[in-house]
């Protein structure tokens, strides 16, 4: 019960930014209730190595909610978000740190984009084989994250921008939520070494006039920094610099980075 009273005080410690963006957004509790049962439901289904889904029965005893519920929230024809700005930081990602998409200097190249024997199509090929790759580079192209010149494109900007609508904008939002939860939860309840990147700088009388100077400081560091690590985390990533006696697993890396300036105050 000690655990479990930890827990769930922690739990409200997690819920309060939620709880507070639903108050900014105009939200009443019967709205939380009802996204939070297909929240648990969508995390039971992930959860564990099975290749198939669990049954109702098995989601009912796995999050509590009852099995109308269930029914009536898995039957939702709610369009599936596809994952197509995933698949597009990871084409981005490729293009600036594997080598045969390189020039010589390091940079990303300019690439070929006409047809299916193309430069980029080959590039996206290697990323993903579910997505064409005319609709990532449309998606790119909207961006502003690649400009075409003649026959070629190349990457315009070191960020990726999706334009595409809130709802997918919050999924990517949600992934960089559940890896800091995860990394602070590993923190704060294993001693294992070495412990997961978890810092943060604050100051709270800084000038307002400031503002832009410093989101602009923020930003371009930011970049850097990310330049930096899709440049050394490749080099042990076994799809772009594969080790051909390298039998083990592998693993899943994410480093995130978000600065925010608060609301001025007197």
């Amino acid at each position: 019960m000690a655990k479990n009273s930890f827990i769930l005080t922690g739990l409200v410690a997690l819920l309060k930014p939620i709880a507070s963006f639903c108050v900014r957004n105009g939200l009443k509790l019967n709205d939380v209730i009802e996204c939070l049962k297909s929240a648990f439901i969508q995390a039971a289904q992930e959860s564990g190595d099975a290749k198939e889904l669990p049954s109702k029965s098995q989601l009912s005893i796995m999050t509590g909610i009852h099995r109308r519920d269930i029914a009536r929230l898995t039957s939702a024809n709610e369009p599936e978000l596809r994952p197509i700005d995933d698949v597009t930081t990871r084409v981005l990602g490729r293009w600036q740190t594997d080598r045969q998409f390189q020039t010589k200097g390091g940079l990303p190249k300019p690439l070929t984009f006409d047809g299916e024997k193309s430069e980029f199509a080959h590039l996206v090929s290697l990323v993903t084989k579910d997505v064409r790759y005319k609709i990532l580079l449309a998606e790119l192209e909207r961006s502003k994250a690649i400009e075409r010149s003649d026959s070629v494109v190349y990457v315009s900007t070191h960020s990726y921008t999706p334009t595409a609508d809130l709802a997918r904008k919050f999924q990517i939002l949600s992934v960089d939520e559940d890896a800091l939860i995860r990394a602070a939860e590993d923190n704060i309840t294993s001693t294992a070494l070495p412990r997961n990147l978890q810092a943060r700088t604050e100051f709270d009388c800084i000038r307002a006039e400031s503002r832009d100077e410093i989101l602009h400081w923020m930003l371009n560091r930011g970049h850097q920094l990310h330049s930096e690590a899709r440049e050394f985390l490749s080099r042990h990533d076994q799809e772009i610099n594969p080790k051909a006696d390298y039998k083990g697993p592998v693993t899943k890396v994410l480093i995130g980075t978000f600065g925010y300036v608060f609301q001025k105050k007197q």
